[in-house]
């Protein structure tokens, strides 16, 4: 509920302590050392949870950082919860105001068989402050008839008592900080919990993505580029590329005007990047009436790809996803991110006016190079354990044949098999040494500076 800063008098008695019950919580778990990291859905945010042994409660943190003011985002909450289809969350959901600061929430959802599905009838209380806005969502303390509301047999009432903190850092720049102790009641598994818990700790990255697509082009910082590159890799499942980076142009408003202002073919280029595909099918042309095969260039040398339009403007379909194409080579040659696009953009000089008129779009491309990288990465360590398994497997016959020769007595030809698995370990790992000379062998050297890094150092 969207109100103004209200003097702490308006405040009774039990809506204040429920405040401060709730930032010990907050304190509380911040000097816990018993916490773990918390899967969230969007790498845009980083969370944390702790499990208390012996009992049916979770507490769990969540923190991001939302591109708008204070005041913005406050206002828009509110106006998402009043809004929110409540359809497609909960069996049932109703909101009402108590007084100009306190509302009273009920929620009603449905949970996999056997669990019973669960109900939360709350108090919400919301303080505003010069520069922080608290929300805190506790079990209903509010006694009067019209009021309450009867348990449910077919339903069992959990409590969570929440706080949503919001902390300006700058007129365009809020914290969010969100910590929840739940209390789900019954019999619950824990994967259900767990399966659970992402999807309940993701609405604050909703608003986050929500306002990083309204920001202008004339806006964009740095900060902005990462964060765009980090939303365009996240997959949803069953969800084509096309899918996705079509959804994503629909809703940025910054790179829909640079596609209509001076790079028409941006959404080309950025879908055959984003495929990040090294060889591609041949395609059927007409040429003087017949379809004829035409092999699409080698990515193989950047020079191929580079672009000979001087204007955006100019460029064509097909040399706009020649573009987007090279960058996986440049990318599978590199051994970081930053070294790819730095290569790529010397070797397209067309983008030039992108890259220096545009803070944001060598970020972008930086975040999704890393992310590219980290899937490739995932591959190579599956084939490298594929083939250290079938090595050892080698290696093993080889062990039982030596000793059926030395059970034998042909201790010559056994030794002589011995020679040949020496001198092939040998040469294999000389080889190793030498293609690796010089550079790092720590995974990390292909993808450097995670995404959320630095974002979270303003606090």
């Amino acid at each position: 509920m969207a109100v103004a800063e209200a003097p702490d008098e308006l405040f009774s008695v039990q809506e204040t302590n429920t405040i401060t019950q709730l930032l010990q919580i907050a304190s509380a778990f911040e000097a816990s050392d018993r916490t773990e990291k918390l899967t969230i859905a969007s790498p845009l945010a980083q969370g944390k949870k702790l499990i208390a042994k012996g009992l049916q409660t979770t507490t769990v943190y969540y923190t991001t950082i939302v591109p708008c003011g204070l005041h913005q985002i406050h206002t828009f909450i509110d106006t998402d919860l009043k809004t929110e289809d409540k359809s497609s969350h909960y069996l049932e959901r109703t909101q009402e105001d108590y007084n100009d600061h306190h509302s009273i929430s009920y929620l009603a959802k449905s949970f996999p068989r056997p669990v019973s599905d669960r109900e939360w009838h709350h108090s919400i209380i919301t303080k505003v402050e010069a520069e922080k806005v608290i929300m805190v969502s506790v079990p209903c303390f509010i006694q009067e008839k019209e009021k309450g509301r009867p348990l449910r047999p077919d339903r069992v009432r959990a409590e969570i008592r929440s706080m949503t903190l919001l902390t300006q850092i700058s007129a365009s720049k809020t914290r969010v900080d969100f910590y929840a102790e739940l209390e789900l009641g019954g019999y619950i598994p824990r994967w259900v919990i767990n399966r659970e818990l992402p999807k309940f700790m993701s609405r604050y990255t909703k608003y986050q993505e929500h306002f990083q697509h309204q920001r202008k082009l004339n806006q964009l910082t740095v900060e902005d580029g990462k964060n765009m590159g980090i939303m365009l890799m996240i997959k949803k499942k069953g969800e084509s590329v096309e899918e996705r980076l079509e959804a994503f142009l629909s809703k940025n408003e910054a790179l829909q005007q640079l596609k209509t202002t001076s790079f028409p073919q941006l959404e080309g280029m950025m879908l055959a990047l984003l495929k990040n595909k090294l060889f591609h099918k041949k395609t059927k042309q007409q040429h003087f009436g017949h379809k004829v095969d035409v092999e699409p260039e080698s990515g193989g040398l950047a020079h191929i790809f580079r672009s000979r339009r001087q204007n955006l403007n100019d460029l064509t379909e097909a040399e706009a996803s020649k573009i987007g194409s090279s960058f996986a080579h440049l990318l599978l040659t590199s051994f970081n991110s930053p070294e790819a696009v730095n290569a790529w953009s010397k070797d397209n000089e067309v983008l030039n006016l992108v890259f220096s008129d545009h803070a944001f779009f060598e970020p972008m491309l930086v975040e999704i190079g890393r992310a590219l990288l980290e899937r490739w990465m995932l591959g190579v360590r599956f084939r490298v354990f594929v083939g250290l398994v079938c090595s050892l497997g080698d290696l093993a016959s080889d062990l039982y044949i030596i000793n059926d020769y030395l059970n034998a007595g042909l201790t010559r030809e056994a030794h002589r098999m011995i020679g040949l698995l020496a001198a092939g370990m040998v040469f294999n790992l000389w080889f190793t040494l030498l293609q690796v000379r010089g550079h790092s062998l720590h995974p990390s050297s292909y993808y450097t500076n995670p995404p959320t890094s630095t974002v979270f150092k303003e606090k």
